[in-house]
């Protein structure tokens, strides 16, 4: 791993955050196409921002013409006990 990703993801870890990846951010015909069905069943949920129909959530360079990699962060934010135990 590059220098620069291991002191992003222990910056992330730093803040809090449980999971750290990286991608390009070059557009694949195939993963528009995933999130075109998905939005289309409704798995956004509440998200209702990510349907918008500019387009730009398929293609990120839409969104930021100059980017080259897409960092992304993951947060757990299930209880620490089990939550069936509740039930």
């Amino acid at each position: 791993m590059s220098e620069i990703k291991q002191a992003i993801r222990d910056c992330a870890h730093e803040a809090g955050f449980d999971a750290v990846g990286f991608t390009s951010a070059d557009a694949k015909a195939a993963d528009g196409q995933a999130l075109a069905r998905f939005l289309k069943r409704g798995l956004h949920g509440d998200m209702a921002w990510m349907d918008n129909t500019d387009g730009r959530r398929a293609e990120p360079r839409k969104l930021m013409p100059e980017a080259r990699s897409i960092i992304v962060l993951g947060a757990n934010y299930s209880p620490a006990t089990d939550a069936t135990e509740i039930l």
